[in-house]
């Protein structure tokens, strides 16, 4: 990601210098050109990184709420009680997806930098969810 980053940045750079220097001398019009398409690239290339990691993000999301749904189903045995405490526990689960697809879906407004913010904090709030998703499975075996 730092990679991208910094290609990205190198390439608005490049770009905005040889703009600033421009004359109509036909090779700093073509170098000029240039640098506009290598930065148009960069842009390209971390959009698809962009992409990329938020279809992953949108599966894990979704393998999560496969995983509720089939402990729910285990559960459904469990005394009044047990069940009343699980889904307790569910719904606040649910509630945490539930913001972490809002978190998603604001993705692409991002700048680079509040971009990766979110990446983390979204990567860090989904592996508490599948943590917490492996306690209540394991609750459910003992």
């Amino acid at each position: 990601m730092r990679k991208t980053k910094t290609i990205v940045l190198a390439a608005i750079l490049l770009a905005v210098s040889m703009a600033g220097g421009c004359s109509s001398n036909p090779s700093s019009e073509k170098a000029r050109r240039d640098a506009e398409k290598g930065a148009e690239r960069a842009r390209r290339e971390e959009r698809q990184v962009r992409d990329s990691a938020k279809r992953a993000m949108e599966a894990r999301l979704t393998e999560i709420e496969n995983r509720i749904k089939a402990l729910k189903a285990e559960w459904k045995p469990a005394s009044d009680k047990a069940q009343r405490q699980i889904q307790e526990q569910m719904n606040q689960l649910e509630s945490e997806m539930k913001n972490l697809r809002k978190r998603l879906s604001v993705w692409d407004d991002k700048t680079t930098e509040a971009w990766n913010r979110l990446k983390d904090s979204t990567e860090s709030a989904l592996a508490k969810l599948e943590r917490k998703v492996e306690e209540l499975r394991s609750d459910k075996k003992k």
